[in-house]
């Protein structure tokens, strides 16, 4: 599939981090986990593909997931092959 184009929302896929519950009970930090986002291509300099995803309504989504902000971190620091458009 190809780019869309820029500020398009797609849907896409990629990994990034959550914690979780471990079998004794104890805390898990850091377990990669596959996560699903609207988002859209925008333009950047600071990458050297000139480009980036940002995820789409981000301010509006920290108000009650707080996973938002790791995402978009990971989401930055993926290749552009570890990201899968599912639905245009």
């Amino acid at each position: 599939m190809e780019l869309p184009k820029f500020r398009q929302s797609v849907l896409i896929e990629f990994s990034s981090l959550r914690n979780g519950i471990g079998c004794g009970g104890g805390v898990v930090l850091d377990i990669d986990t596959v996560v699903t986002r609207m988002a859209y291509r925008t333009k950047t300099p600071e990458t050297t593909r000139g480009w980036k995803w940002q995820i789409r309504g981000i301010n509006g989504i920290l108000k009650y997931d707080w996973n938002v902000e790791t995402d978009q971190e990971c989401l930055d620091n993926c290749d552009i092959n570890d990201v899968k458009i599912i639905e245009a």
